[in-house]
């Protein structure tokens, strides 16, 4: 928690690139080998600008997380498509399906996703019988993209669409597509705390990822293993399993033929240097996190020197909030770790920035909030946490979690009155876990309220299934 905005941005990012891989065809990147991918797609694309070149193309750097370069080879299909006389509908139907994801999951813009969606669907429906498997993806996409916008009716209704072709079928990349599908419920059902309905799909999942023969994504896997481990820690309290569960994310990691793409981004390790930063940075040149990341290390030399690698993170990606939310959560850091007044107005720019391009989705607002409590601005902190709260379906969760920025990112326990009022808020949601409710009861004792932390306490001994957890 220390860390949230780095969980939540490598949360979203690890996400995308799970979900995502699913979508690709061929086996390069089904097996999630890119750098093959990308010596085999450049090559044809050097040799014929086809609209099946662009496309390829478009599909690896959408995996690389390259999405502004991923929405111009789109483009790029699109356009070569509508030059024939007579195009063909389905790669046309696979192009628009592209673009969607492209939107929904780079971009955040799910409205213009939708709509790109739809008219792939159009003809992808029409098609059904020779055309399964892509519509089955469509289908999920268009769920995720649905719950995503807060329409969670319709998601429901094509995550079903999507599992009722699915299980018609038995070959290895239906079973990685069946994976990613159960792993979007599981996370569906633990945003509305129905954990061990999650836990179920997480098992379903699971079950499905590792059944899929050659066609085993390891990062699909990954992902799986490290949700359940959050459920047995979060929800069981049962640290042997979570554990057990954690070993086996890394283990699943080892195996990534670029782990570098994933681990790139996470808590730098105290050996890494600038110059191994430099290196990914020649191996990769326009990828955002690096970017982000050499920016965020050069701060502590002159902040002068790490402004052209943000400069390069936003030309990359001009419209995605992530970027500028990472970029103002350097400054932030920088501001907690060396008080110089100026990286406060820095942090502020980038945060404005984000805020333009947030979209009412709530984990922006979230990491909004956060930068803000960093730099002391508590008043802009709390009005991006009702935002938060606004726009998230499960009210109670989202005010803990709001509790627990403040309870995390307050070494001195100068804000304990707010972590007070987001978990007395939750509470008249719905009853809290055992965690909050001892987080409340020490908050209690900090603001010097003992007798609410005494009658807290008192309830929580009563309920002897809490410590059996």
């Amino acid at each position: 928690m220390k860390n949230i905005v780095k969980i939540v941005l490598v949360a979203i990012s690890i996400l995308f690139i799970n979900q995502n891989i699913s979508f690709a065809e061929d086996e390069l990147l089904l097996k999630g080998d890119f750098k093959n991918a990308y010596i085999k797609y450049n090559a044809a694309l050097e040799e014929a600008k086809t609209p099946e070149n662009y496309l390829n193309m478009c599909k690896l750097t959408f995996l690389l997380q390259d999405d502004s370069t991923a929405k111009e080879y789109c483009k790029s299909a699109l356009k070569e498509i509508e030059k024939q006389k007579k195009p063909d509908y389905e790669l046309k139907s696979e192009i628009l399906s592209m673009m969607g994801n492209v939107y929904s999951m780079g971009y955040h813009n799910n409205n213009i996703s939708l709509e790109y969606y739809n008219q792939s669907k159009e003809y992808k429906e029409k098609n059904a019988e020779t055309d399964k498997y892509d519509l089955a993806k469509l289908y999920r996409n268009l769920a995720y993209t649905y719950h995503y916008s807060g329409n969670n009716n319709m998601a429901e209704i094509y995550w079903d669409k999507a599992l009722k072709i699915i299980d018609e079928q038995q070959t290895d990349e239906y079973k990685t597509l069946k994976a990613v599908v159960y792993n979007d419920l599981a996370m569906y059902e633990r945003r509305k705390q129905k954990y061990d309905k999650s836990k179920e799909y997480l098992d379903k999942a699971l079950s499905s990822a590792l059944d899929a023969n050659e066609f085993i994504n390891h990062r699909i896997v990954s992902v799986i293993y490290e949700n359940i481990a959050s459920y047995y820690e979060v929800n069981k309290r049962n640290k042997n399993e979570a554990i057990k569960n954690y070993k086996l994310f890394l283990e699943e990691t080892s195996k990534f033929p670029d782990k570098e793409l994933l681990t790139k981004d996470t808590e730098m390790p105290k050996e890494t240097t600038i110059e191994d930063i430099e290196k990914l940075l020649n191996e990769y040149p326009y990828d955002v996190d690096v970017n982000v990341m050499a920016g965020a290390y050069k701060i502590n030399l002159d902040e002068k020197v790490s402004k052209p690698y943000f400069d390069k993170a936003i030309m990359v990606n001009p419209d995605n909030t992530y970027v500028y939310l990472a970029i103002a959560n350097a400054y932030a850091d920088k501001y907690q770790e060396m008080k110089f007044k100026e990286y406060i107005q820095k942090a502020k720019e980038y945060a404005k920035m984000a805020e333009e391009r947030a979209n009412y989705t709530p984990d922006v607002y979230l990491t909004l909030g956060l930068i803000n409590t960093k730099i002391n601005t508590i008043f802009a902190a709390n009005a991006y946490f009702e935002k938060y709260i606004k726009n998230s379906d499960d009210k109670a969760l989202a005010n803990c979690e709001v509790a627990s920025v403040f309870w995390y990112n307050d070494p001195q326990m100068k804000y304990r009155k707010y972590v007070v009022y987001y978990l007395e808020k939750a509470k008249k949601e719905k009853e809290l876990n055992a965690m909050y409710k001892m987080m409340l009861i020490a908050a209690y004792k900090q603001i010097g309220n003992s007798q609410k932390a005494d009658d807290a306490a008192t309830q929580l001994i009563k309920k002897e299934a809490v410590f059996e957890e």
